[in-house]
């Protein structure tokens, strides 16, 4: 099985939505004096809706199952197909988009495949823009 990690890293004090959510923070924590060796750590604190983030349907209904009770066998799933539609800020990705790039690529989405939707806007990482005028879909 082939595995592609999708994500980016996570970052002091990188890009977050803003109050209420706290930017995200790495500190170095001190080496304890009760060791005889030095050893390193960090805390790190940030929002669940941070870098590269996984949500679930608890996100908008609070009934349903939150993040912490997720099984990692639903992060990954066998069958997974990857559209390319470019978009520039603010861009709305269509039901015909989605289609268009099928036919373009010879791929097809069936139901229970993971779609992953490549827009260009990820080299907008670092930039103020990243979270106020991605595009998003329709």
């Amino acid at each position: 099985m082939r595995i592609v990690d999708i994500s980016d890293p996570l970052e002091d004090n990188m890009w977050s939505y803003g109050d209420p959510y706290p930017a995200p923070r790495i500190e170095q924590i001190p080496p304890p004096t009760w060791l005889d060796y030095p050893v390193y750590s960090q805390t790190v604190s940030f929002a669940v809706q941070s870098g590269t983030y996984l949500e679930t349907a608890a996100h908008l209904d609070r009934g349903r199952m939150p993040i912490d009770q997720l099984p990692l066998t639903r992060c990954y799933l066998i069958d997974a197909v990857a559209l390319w539609i470019p978009k520039a800020a603010n861009g709305g990705i269509t039901l015909e988009d989605l289609l268009q790039a099928q036919q373009r690529q010879g791929v097809e989405v069936r139901p229970g495949d993971a779609l992953l939707v490549g827009t260009g806007w990820d080299k907008q990482w670092h930039e103020p823009v990243f979270v106020t005028d991605p595009p998003y879909f329709t």
